[in-house]
């Protein structure tokens, strides 16, 4: 992944955070609390820990989970992909625009 990308996935993280604030859900302890673009390597851990993240706070708003390009299982072998983070990203916008 490149800087963008690796950019992209740290701003995801921040935007969630404040939906798992107004949604009153514990503050999600993350296995690298600083991703710095360019420089923390992104890994499956991340990946799933937002979508884990997401799939909490959804329940917690009553809405139905969103589906994922590639289970967890999967990102080992197929690395990340931009279609990845294009869903983390549209489930955080969709979740700050009410569902």
């Amino acid at each position: 992944m490149g800087v963008e990308s690796d950019f992209q996935f740290a701003r995801v993280g921040g935007h969630l955070h404040v939906v798992l604030l107004e949604v009153q859900l514990p503050v999600v302890q993350w296995a690298d609390p600083i991703l710095t673009a360019g420089v923390t390597a992104i890994r499956g851990v991340h990946l799933t820990e937002l979508r884990d993240a997401l799939d909490e706070a959804y329940d917690a708003k009553g809405l139905s989970r969103r589906g994922w390009t590639d289970p967890v299982s999967m990102i080992g072998r197929t690395g990340i992909k931009a279609v990845h983070i294009m869903e983390l990203r549209a489930a955080v916008v969709a979740l700050e625009a009410g569902g």
